[in-house]
């Protein structure tokens, strides 16, 4: 099993969110769902819903929620973690199409 990590900043200056970083698709430690769940848990705070995707609205993850602190400030704000589960590595296509000069 592979994942992602997603990371979202709640605070005043971003009271409706901004990503601030993607970890890219990675193989998880484990691939019991129930142990990755516990340890994100105790990583990025308390589940606050579900990564969905499709109009089906089919789960894929989970959204996490914790208090944190700026790494240079006594301040903190709301850090959402929305970790995307995968079953296989991301796949890389490369294409490339010349443009042909008119003589």
């Amino acid at each position: 099993m592979y994942m992602q990590e997603d990371y979202v900043e709640y605070s005043e200056r971003y009271p409706n969110g901004i990503r601030t970083g993607n970890s890219g698709i990675y193989e998880a430690f484990t691939d019991d769902t129930s142990k990755l769940y516990r340890t994100c848990m105790k990583e990025y705070g308390r589940c606050i819903g579900t990564v969905r995707v499709d109009p089906d609205g089919k789960k894929v993850g989970w959204i996490f929620v914790r208090r944190t602190k700026y790494p240079d400030s006594s301040k903190t704000y709301l850090q959402q973690t929305w970790i995307s589960l995968y079953d296989s590595p991301e796949k890389v296509t490369r294409e490339r199409s010349y443009h042909y000069l008119k003589v």
